[in-house]
């Protein structure tokens, strides 16, 4: 399944380039890279993208982004997946997937990718231990 990544500037690109350094080359992986001077119009790649036949994900960088929003907007239709809140541990999780997906399982690997996102404090041993567990 095709996993598109849309976001402000460089973060799609730059989060294609990490996902591709921990798990090899990601054909489906495709980055989007919006607002950049002199560069492509989101509008008009969602709407080439809405064109497509088959089931897709679409993952924004920011929930109530100018870019989730419109993508929000131009992608309706029951074969496209979108999730705000891009993250390494959420697009790693979906790249791993097997190409055919429900939505129980996208709602899972969001909630676990939340759980990734901790303040670790230096002085706090047990947030370190804790952290030193899952790995």
């Amino acid at each position: 399944m095709k996993i598109y990544l849309l976001s402000h500037g460089k973060l799609a690109s730059g989060m294609k380039n990490t996902i591709e350094l921990l798990a090899g080359e990601q054909p489906n992986l495709i980055a989007f890279d919006s607002y950049l001077p002199n560069g492509p119009d989101l509008t008009e790649f969602l709407q080439k993208l809405a064109q497509e036949k088959e089931q897709f994900i679409v993952v924004t960088d920011l929930l109530g982004g100018s870019v989730n929003r419109l993508a929000l907007e131009k992608l309706v239709s029951k074969n496209i997946y979108l999730i705000s809140g891009m993250n390494t541990a959420l697009v790693l999780s979906l790249v791993l997937l097997d190409t055919k997906c429900t939505v129980d399982q996208i709602q899972k690997l969001v909630n676990t990718s939340k759980d990734t996102v901790r303040l670790l404090l230096p002085s706090k041993n047990s947030a370190v231990n804790e952290t030193e567990e899952d790995f």
